[in-house]
């Protein structure tokens, strides 16, 4: 469904504008190949102070024109490659995205997105960083220029569903950093499937579902991250659900491209949420790689748990009123937290222990995945609890921390856990009392009151255990800011042997992948938190171009009472 700017009402009560905008962004209804127009490229002021560069349409598809930045420096994409990437456009991210998230607007009333590659993006990245900002969507090209208020205008609005990306500098001339024509080639249909849906869940919160708010940063990132996961699919011809491990996606070239180009950065940001879990939340309000990478394989699993038609989900997200755990509560029918839970354990236990299936990631095999990736071990951070001595723990809202420990055959140990911010309480059982035995993949879980002891058999065997502490809340945010410290320590336990452990049996000799994201001597996707303050910048002035400052705000579920998990899985 499309509306455009004179359809309707604005986002949250903006009056309807002028039927004939003015300025910058009315020049973008009649393009065509050749045609130039001025456009704002400023990423820090939202409204004021246009940066004006021109842009002119050297290709256009069924759904897109690219534009390219006269100030581009030489060594940039030929029209033919320009149109090399409107077929991939047309064929693979529209559908892809649209068929996932919904259509965008069509405020300009060209029936196209513009893709404008700018040394403007270029420019984003300062001399000597090990980051690199690729490419934008700026809500604040959905606004008006001239609205029927003054402080509704938006002088900086291009007026246009577009969004902006890096353009090739082989020889550096923009800050001495240089961007080979193809590190740009094969970073831009991810990029550009990635800023798509930001476009789409903007637009459409604009234009289409009256929504109280943009999306807040995380849900935003983590579905622009999805996006690339889903075109991976279509580029490959793969499906979720799969269990897709290195062999899989190494069967052919065509799926070792689409790896590279699509997906491979979501495996390498999941890996940074593995190696940090304690302090890692998917639901963390910022923009770091590991939350980018932990949001997205929570959304993953949360697909595939709730099963049916997978679209449906994806489209629930985007099509909401409500914003963040509020929007993840209504798509899933269940609080967040429940499945947030059970992915910390899975993080463990998918392809390593013969789980039930709540503690399994259908999609991927990371195990296989992940030493591939980076050319060595699987890289989830555990711990070893050592008999007698406490293991002091600081968990984040919505993370888990990963305590491995063994019992030797006919013994018995005791675990108690403590909190300063939760009450417990527990029974010593090592000398007396009932102790607890697991099979081997069962998972025991309770709440610190019904686990603060816990004594556990070896058996005729032995037996290990991984302990699973896991800071969670009923419903809501619980002190994002905050830590929850945590105390473990153990009696009667010995060290495990293993397997599973954090480390793979067999390691590669070499990656798999050419990892071609590091390949601008960067370090993958990392924005230098661009993104996050430009969403944070969006946030703030529709909360003012609105009028209503309160509902634009990031809206925070009222903290509940702190609540710590306690997962415990027989792993041999």
């Amino acid at each position: 469904m499309k509306r455009s700017l004179t359809a309707g009402l604005l986002l949250l009560g903006l009056a309807a504008c002028d039927k004939s905008p003015t300025g910058v962004g009315s020049k973008t209804t009649n393009l065509k190949i050749g045609s130039t127009v001025q456009l704002n490229v400023n990423a820090d002021d939202y409204c004021s102070n246009p940066v004006l560069r021109t842009g002119k349409v050297v290709a256009q598809s069924q759904h897109a024109f690219f534009l390219e930045d006269t100030q581009n420096p030489p060594g940039g994409f030929s029209a033919a490659e320009y149109q090399e990437i409107g077929d991939i456009f047309d064929s693979q991210i529209w559908p892809t995205d649209t068929n996932n998230f919904g259509t965008p607007s069509d405020l300009d009333k060209n029936g196209k997105v513009l893709i404008f590659y700018t040394s403007g993006v270029n420019q984003l990245t300062p001399a000597n960083v090990d980051y690199i900002v690729g490419g934008f969507f700026y809500s604040r090209d959905l606004f008006p220029r001239k609205a029927q208020t003054a402080d509704q205008n938006c002088p900086g609005s291009n007026e246009a569903e577009m969004f902006y990306l890096l353009a090739p500098d082989p020889n550096g001339t923009i800050n001495g950093n240089a961007r080979s024509h193809q590190y740009v080639r094969e970073t831009t249909v991810g990029t550009v499937a990635h800023e798509f849906q930001h476009l789409i869940n903007s637009s459409r919160r604009v234009y289409v579902n009256n929504a109280d708010s943009l999306e807040v940063v995380w849900l935003d990132e983590g579905l622009a991250h999805v996006a690339e996961e889903l075109n991976f699919y279509a580029a490959s011809g793969l499906s979720p659900r799969q269990n897709l491990n290195t062999a899989a996606v190494t069967q052919s070239q065509v799926r070792v491209d689409a790896f590279n180009e699509l997906q491979s950065a979501n495996v390498d940001r999941a890996i940074r949420y593995y190696q940090n879990p304690e302090s890692t939340s998917p639901f963390a309000d910022n923009d770091l790689l590991e939350t980018r990478g932990a949001t997205w394989d929570f959304l993953r699993y949360a697909a595939d748990r709730k099963g049916g038609t997978e679209r449906d989900f994806w489209f629930s997200l985007v099509n909401s009123k409500h914003v963040g755990l509020e929007n993840l509560q209504g798509a899933l029918g269940t609080d967040p937290l429940t499945y947030a839970h059970d992915l910390s354990v899975s993080v463990y236990t998918d392809d390593a222990v013969a789980a039930a299936s709540q503690y399994l990631q259908p999609s991927w095999n990371f195990r296989s995945l992940m030493p591939a990736l980076r050319s060595g071990a699987f890289p989830l951070r555990t711990r070893l609890l050592a008999n007698g001595v406490p293991m002091a723990v600081n968990l984040h809202f919505a993370s888990g921390a990963y305590l491995r420990f063994g019992v030797a055959p006919g013994g018995r140990a005791e675990v108690r856990t403590t909190s300063s911010a939760v009450a417990s309480s527990g029974t010593a059982c090592l000398a007396a009392g009932p102790s607890r035995t697991l099979a081997v993949g069962e998972v025991f879980n309770g709440s610190l009151a019904d686990a603060a002891t816990l004594c556990l058999d070896g058996g005729p065997t032995g037996a290990e255990f991984t302990y699973i502490p896991f800071f969670a809340a009923a419903s809501g945010y619980a002190s994002p800011e905050g830590l929850l410290p945590v105390t473990v320590s153990a009696t009667g336990v010995v060290p495990p042997v293993g397997p599973p452990t954090p480390d793979v049996a067999s390691r590669t000799s070499g990656a798999l992948f050419s990892r071609i994201l590091s390949a601008g001597a960067t370090d993958d996707s990392r924005d230098g938190g661009f993104e996050a303050r430009l969403r944070q910048r969006e946030h703030a002035a529709a909360s003012r171009m609105s009028g209503r400052g309160a509902a634009m705000a990031r809206r925070q579920v009222t903290p509940t009472p702190q609540m710590l998990l306690i997962s415990i899985v027989r792993t041999k």
